[in-house]
């Protein structure tokens, strides 16, 4: 398994998280490679949501593991981890990969692609659809989606 560190929190790659290069938008080996650089940077930054929201809640210690379904972020559930604060953490990496692809979405309509690399594109238009697309796949209210924990909070909350 691969391991770093972002900003002190712990990451751990599995071997099988190359299976999500099977899932990829092109048929050109070239953009295989680009893809899976894609798909990680992606799942890091939507974990990495979670990640910062619930250290920022005071629950540590947090990592984050990477593996062939995307990413988990795992952290010791405290009595100060309310039902609020549990489905903002939920929410926040799915926010974070939608932030991050809207921005992409923005520079896409403004032009900035137009001119560059078909490779560059789909870079740009993986990264929007990785992120949007699996920000918002992963609000579906099911388990073990972000979109379940939002649930079982809100229903908490109520």
């Amino acid at each position: 398994m691969l391991r770093f560190a972002l900003a002190g929190i712990p990451v751990g790659v599995h071997a099988s998280f190359l299976i999500i290069a099977v899932v990829s938008p092109s048929s050109r080996f070239e953009d295989l490679a680009v893809w899976v650089v894609i798909a990680f940077l992606a799942v890091v930054a939507h974990e990495a949501g979670h990640a910062f929201v619930a250290r920022h809640y005071g629950a540590e210690p947090v990592a984050i593991t990477l593996f062939a379904l995307g990413g988990v972020t795992t952290f010791p559930a405290t009595a100060a981890l309310t039902p609020k604060r549990r489905l903002v953490i939920a929410a926040a990496g799915s926010l974070v990969g939608i932030v991050l692809g809207g921005m992409v979405w923005l520079l896409w309509n403004a032009g900035v692609f137009d001119d560059v690399s078909s490779s560059v594109r789909f870079a740009a238009f993986g990264f929007m659809w990785a992120t949007i697309g699996w920000g918002l796949l992963n609000w579906i209210p099911i388990r073990p989606l972000d979109g379940g924990a939002m649930l079982t909070s809100f229903l908490e909350i109520v």
